[in-house]
């Protein structure tokens, strides 16, 4: 596209130039790898699981403090070209800063519609997280599921059910619970993504 293209497109946002849009971007991506580096070098989860043992059974501590699932995720994010976040609205909602973080990382990051006029097919070498508290979402598109397994992507869930079995890496969110504590549990496992990435994969 052309410059003048480009100059028009930015100014609906606020900048009058191209160049000072790309300077202002530039400074977030810099400020913010700095937070990520701050946070990284003090990050305790510990403190969260002693929060979630208040609420959640040994058992239902054990599977979501997991760092073996986090690590595979961690592995095919950075093997994929791409990734791709599918899901329930409330649910996407959260990803936001995730999608921020891993941009920083130079990883893309795309919001896809789980809605079929808005659906599109992810490919085989992008790695999908897949987002269904409790499968309400995927019962609106039934070939979701069927159009991800023969597409050979890899895959990862979260939410109350496996929805792809032994296809994908499943990070459960237990049942019953109340809607603040899943919205934890939630935000707990994309920062864990994000900065076990940062720490294992990312070169900074």
């Amino acid at each position: 596209v052309s410059v003048s293209t480009l100059n028009r497109f930015f100014k609906i946002y606020g900048f009058k130039k191209y160049h000072i849009f790309k300077s202002s971007y530039l400074s977030h991506i810099i400020i913010r790898k700095k937070q990520m580096l701050s946070r990284l070098n003090r990050k305790n989860n510990q403190q969260l699981i002693k929060v979630f043992q208040s609420f959640l059974t040994p058992n239902q501590i054990e599977l979501i403090s997991s760092s073996s699932l986090i690590q595979q995720c961690c592995q095919c994010i950075q093997k994929s070209k791409r990734i791709i976040l599918i899901g329930s609205d409330e649910m996407m909602s959260f990803t936001l800063r995730m999608q921020t973080d891993f941009l920083v990382m130079n990883k893309f990051v795309i919001k896809d519609s789980i809605y079929k006029e808005n659906y599109f097919l992810p490919e085989q070498d992008d790695f999908i997280m897949l987002f269904s508290m409790a499968g309400k979402i995927i019962d609106s598109n039934k070939k979701i599921i069927q159009q991800i397994s023969e597409q050979g992507s890899q895959v990862l869930t979260i939410g109350q059910f496996d929805y792809l079995k032994d296809k994908a890496i499943h990070l459960v969110i237990p049942q019953h619970l109340d809607e603040v504590l899943e919205n934890m549990i939630l935000d707990y496992y994309l920062q864990e993504i994000t900065y076990t990435y940062m720490r294992d994969y990312y070169d900074y």
